[in-house]
């Protein structure tokens, strides 16, 4: 390492889904958009009106959308597992890949 740098591809790089939460009146977490092209988009599993459940296994319950958004953002290219409740009451677990820019 030079002059205590980290090598650019050591540095870890943050990324995430494409989705936008928020709290509803009840403090649930809800999908407020699902950004086009993004790895939510893409796979077709979450909706805007969608309640994120759980994030790797961390359930968001009434913690806040901020601290869901903390969880659901990792390293570039990882996976993270979500559990979507939809708007008519449909529970899935979804699995996607994390990347820069969504």
């Amino acid at each position: 390492m030079l002059d205590g740098a980290e090598p650019q591809s050591l540095i870890r790089r943050r990324a995430g889904i494409g989705c936008v939460f928020v709290n509803d009146s009840a403090g649930e977490v809800i999908v407020q958009e699902v950004v086009h092209g993004g790895p939510a988009h893409l796979s077709g599993a979450i909706s805007v009106g969608d309640v994120l459940e759980e994030v790797d296994g961390w359930r968001c319950g009434y913690q806040g959308a901020q601290e869901a958004s903390r969880r659901v953002v990792g390293d570039a290219w990882s996976p993270v597992s979500l559990t979507i409740r939809s708007a008519e009451g449909n529970r899935q677990n979804v699995y996607l890949v994390r990347v820069r820019g969504a």
